[in-house]
């Protein structure tokens, strides 16, 4: 969760990733996030309006990826419409990395294992957090 600024950040952010009990589509992508697969749940509250977003695992790591090469600050739209070129001047500049090139190619399953580690993660903190409230 991050809290922004009045420099246009968003004034919350909470993402984690869940486990899809039906199908659903990707918000960046439009690919069918499967019953089962693992996908990215992000909310965020700007200016008071609250945004949803739902994206398969090959779009997150798209989006960390820009977080993690683009100059801070730089907004990141949630759907990934910015409308920029990676290879734009005004974006970043060069080629994308071939591990991030060959993001283009991976099929929904092998979408959800990018998931996984992060999923684990979670899980383990949840359950350390009830053990923790169990008399």
């Amino acid at each position: 969760m991050s809290v922004g600024n009045a420099e246009g950040q968003n004034d919350l952010q909470h993402s984690e990733v869940r486990r899809s009990r039906r199908d659903r589509k990707c918000e960046a992508c439009w690919a069918t996030i499967g019953r089962g697969h693992l996908y990215v749940r992000e909310v965020t509250v700007f200016w008071g309006d609250i945004g949803v977003t739902n994206r398969c695992g090959r779009c997150e790591a798209i989006v960390r990826h820009l977080v993690e090469v683009l100059p801070q600050g730089t907004a990141i739209d949630p759907n990934l419409m910015c409308g920029h070129d990676y290879e734009d001047e005004e974006a970043i500049g060069r080629s994308p990395p071939p591990e991030i090139a060959a993001l283009a190619f991976v099929t929904p399953a092998e979408a959800t294992t990018l998931l996984v580690a992060d999923y684990e993660k979670q899980r383990q903190a949840r359950a350390r957090k009830i053990w923790r409230h169990v008399p």
